[in-house]
């Protein structure tokens, strides 16, 4: 049996909300099979069976995902009682995405390094203290996310950072990834 990552539980719930998203009338769940496969070449097809079982329970019972689907999610399979913490935590980060408006499934990577550079900018007093720059490299950086995309999760940071009521209603990835950032901003201040 395979081990899935976070990142391959994230990708895996990613699909499945995509394919549930997409109301294209008599749609197969081999097709969604095959598109995991494909993105996910080294898991097995039973594994990837199960993943797909896995998420059609937490898109069953998890509250936010009623809002997302107030009707059902329309996928036919059968849920599997069994998912994993991980999995969980990665279909409930991958769902919030499609809640708050993101199109771009943020990888826990990109998060710390945008929380990274923001830290520079916020602590270090790296470009110059303009906003303007800091943006820039971020766009550098990233150039397949849209602008937008961008600018959005530098509010969420920037809500994390500030410790406002709202950073309560983030993603954990986004505030994990801030607290890894700052840790290492601060452990390379004692050194």
């Amino acid at each position: 049996m395979h081990k899935w990552t976070y990142d391959e539980n994230c990708l895996c719930c990613k699909l499945y909300l995509e394919f549930a998203l997409d109301k294209t009338p008599f749609k197969s769940i081999a097709e969604l099979k095959y598109k995991v496969e494909r993105a996910l070449p080294q898991i097995k097809e039973g594994s990837i069976r199960m993943k797909l079982q896995n998420i059609k329970y937490l898109c069953d019972t998890e509250p936010e995902a009623r809002r997302l689907f107030p009707n059902g999610d329309g996928v036919r399979i059968t849920p599997l009682y069994n998912a994993t913490p991980n999995n969980r935590r990665a279909f409930l980060h991958v769902l919030n995405n499609y809640l708050n408006g993101f199109v771009h499934f943020w990888t826990y990577d990109e998060e710390y390094h945008v929380c990274e550079l923001f830290l520079s900018f916020r602590y270090k007093d790296e470009y110059d203290g303009n906003p303007d720059k800091l943006m820039a490299t971020i766009t550098q950086e990233f150039p397949d996310i849209s602008r937008d995309e961008i600018e959005k999760k530098l509010e969420e940071v920037k809500s994390v950072d500030s410790a406002s009521p709202s950073w309560n209603s983030l993603d954990l990835q986004t505030i994990r990834a801030y607290a890894d950032a700052l840790k290492e901003l601060v452990e390379e201040e004692k050194a």
